[in-house]
């Protein structure tokens, strides 16, 4: 089936101890059931996504196997084998693997799931190529609409709003100063 961790139409590895996959949209469509992207944490390795929010979308995680730990507006959760998790839009929350657990997981958001594909390919390709610096990391958010870093104490939210909107919209894509330079087979 397009779209498992075992048979990804596209396969970056390794980013960090994890190995990401994503999925042509399928010939019938998008569906609830639909998940483009996706990973494997082969263990060994610890993943941590840190504290960000979706202004756009929900975002959905399905563990097919192992387990995956959420940390959701200061609560934390394990989702586990089978399990799937849902986070509200506008919700901060972090995500990490555990380093001795095989993990394999599913995500989606349901904004629009193919511009998130493609925000997560691009995000894992400039990780692996070691391009992923501050101004291009910001310059990734700002161009997707749909991924603010939670930043400091005070005004978290509203802070890393202003710095995507200055670094990423700012520097980044009206100024050119964070463009990626990503090599083509």
């Amino acid at each position: 089936m397009a779209g498992s961790p075992f048979d990804p139409n596209t396969r970056i590895e390794p980013v960090k101890g994890m190995c990401w996959w994503f999925a042509e949209v399928p010939e019938g469509g998008i569906t609830d059931d639909t998940y483009l992207s996706g990973g494997t944490s082969e263990g060994g390795s610890y993943f941590h996504v840190k504290p960000h929010f979706h202004p756009k979308s929900d975002e959905h995680l399905m563990v097919s196997k192992g387990e995956l730990h959420c940390e959701v507006d200061g609560k934390k959760y394990v989702v586990k084998e089978g399990d799937r998790f849902d986070i509200p839009r506008g919700i901060v929350h972090s995500v990490s693997f555990p380093a001795k657990t095989h993990t394999e997981f599913k995500v989606k958001g349901d904004h629009d799931p193919v511009a998130e594909r493609d925000f997560l390919m691009q995000m894992m390709t400039l990780i692996q190529t070691n391009q992923f610096g501050l101004l291009k990391r910001y310059t990734c958010w700002y161009q997707s609409g749909n991924f603010v870093p939670q930043v400091g104490w005070v005004f978290p939210k509203t802070v890393g709003r202003i710095l995507v909107l200055f670094l990423g919209g700012v520097l980044g894509t009206f100024l050119g100063l964070g463009k990626a330079h990503l090599k083509k087979d």
